[in-house]
């Protein structure tokens, strides 16, 4: 979805003045190679260098295993060393001193990225001032599978108990439709969008050939062109290391951004995209993201209207089988104790299964609350799924994930406890069902 750049080959000088001119601090490399799939492979023996790693081991063992990129592993074990996955699959020998939960008859799951948060870390502010690890509504997110989320330009964990590895990423996307971006509302908003970026391409270009010229030691008293009045954030977006945030409900202003987005290249996540559906293969065909909310019911159809209009619950469904990428948001971001089924990120996956029944497919739904979450917000690298070498970030429920009389029993943050149902007040109470306590595995005489 999103592009990235090194520092390599013939563009260095080029990209090394960007990096001078703007502070800009390049993405990471593509990472080539198909990753390892979970299989009895990766059941062997710890190599040597694991074994001497540094880390607490802990296994989750006998659950049901939905990796998300690599399927289902039934009554698998996940390895954990230190904050990293460092084994998935069936057969793996424990180490001595390895803390084993066992979990048969329950399901392990990535933890769920939320698109946007809300009072999760506490007050206001700068997060690493602000932060409150022991935050009533960090545990209640938890609870309802939340392992890292998107709060202000930030992803941050929810990493209960200390701030070690809070801040996951930094200052993620450009907002077109909010912020200094927005000029305005409606078409005055979206001309003066595209007007911002074509002085950014011009300039983008007017720099490119100066870079040429210094590379081929062509007049070196030429000085770079001037960057007075262009939008630096329109810069990185045209330079595929940012992607644009449009929060865009009816079908005109989706066409119109869609267009926008594929007029200059830039990749354009859509949130909101209530009439989406009438309008599926166009965005399609534009690449962009969507982030929905299935139960958002506010824009009623107008029958006075000659289109097809309003809110409906194929939305998600339909976008999906038109090739959009689609994610899941619920209405609010925060954590609301108003009652049960409420609309905020305690419900998450209420969504997800809302979107399921407009005709969304099962695995798309998970994804869109996993992995596709965490790519959108370019940490996909780390979080989103159960893979070898990724950040241990592990729920684990009573039931499915899309059935709404399911618990999260455990949720493993950096490979730590951060929640048991069972030690909390707000659920404990609730269906109580005594878990085994983990176990040790000594070591072999």
């Amino acid at each position: 979805m999103k592009k990235h750049f090194d520092l390599r080959g013939a563009h260095a000088l080029l990209l090394t003045s960007l990096v001078a001119a703007f502070g800009w601090q390049p993405l990471r490399a593509q990472e080539g190679g198909a990753q390892e799939p979970p299989a009895e492979g990766q059941g062997a023996p710890p190599t040597e260098d694991e074994a001497e790693a540094d880390g607490e081991l802990v296994a989750l063992q006998g659950g049901d295993v939905y990796t998300v990129t690599q399927g289902v592993l039934r009554g698998a074990t996940v390895l954990i060393r230190g904050k990293k996955i460092s084994r998935i699959g069936h057969g793996i020998e424990l180490p001595a001193g390895t803390k084993v939960y066992d979990l048969s008859g329950l399901r392990v799951y990535p933890g769920l990225v939320a698109l946007d948060s809300r009072g999760l870390l506490g007050s206001a502010g700068k997060i690493e001032d602000t932060a409150d690890p022991f935050n009533y509504q960090m545990t209640l997110g938890l609870s309802a599978g939340v392992t890292s989320a998107r709060q202000g330009s930030a992803v941050v964990k929810l990493t209960r108990g200390d701030l070690d590895g809070l801040v996951l990423r930094d200052n993620v996307g450009v907002s077109l439709t909010s912020g200094s971006n927005s000029y305005g509302s409606g078409f005055q908003q979206r001309e003066s969008v595209r007007a911002a970026l074509r002085k950014a391409a011009s300039y983008i270009k007017a720099f490119d050939e100066w870079a040429e010229r210094q590379a081929k030691k062509i007049n070196d008293k030429d000085k770079p062109p001037s960057s007075a009045g262009v939008n630096k954030d329109f810069v990185k977006l045209l330079r595929h290391q940012e992607q644009a945030f449009a929060n865009v409900e009816d079908a005109a202003n989706l066409r119109a951004y869609a267009q926008l987005a594929q007029e200059f290249g830039f990749h354009l996540v859509i949130e909101g995209c209530s009439e989406g559906w009438t309008l599926a293969d166009e965005l399609g065909r534009a690449g962009v993201t969507a982030v929905v909310t299935p139960r958002n019911t506010f824009r009623e159809p107008n029958e006075e209207l000659l289109r097809p209009n309003g809110y409906s619950i194929e939305n998600a469904g339909k976008l999906h089988r038109a090739g959009v990428d689609v994610c899941v948001a619920p209405l609010s971001g925060g954590i609301g104790l108003g009652g049960i089924a409420g609309r905020d990120l305690l419900n998450l996956t209420m969504e997800a299964a809302f979107a399921i029944r407009g005709g969304l497919p099962a695995d798309a739904a998970l994804e869109a609350m996993t992995i596709g979450a965490a790519r959108l917000l370019g940490v996909d690298e780390r979080v989103g799924s159960l893979e070898r070498g990724k950040d241990a970030d592990v729920i684990v429920l009573d039931g499915d994930l899309f059935d709404y009389r399911s618990f999260v029993q455990y949720a493993f943050v950096d490979g730590k406890l951060r929640y048991e149902k069972n030690a909390e007040t707000f659920f404990s109470h609730i269906r109580p069902v005594e878990r085994p306590a983990p176990t040790v595995v000594e070591a072999k005489q």
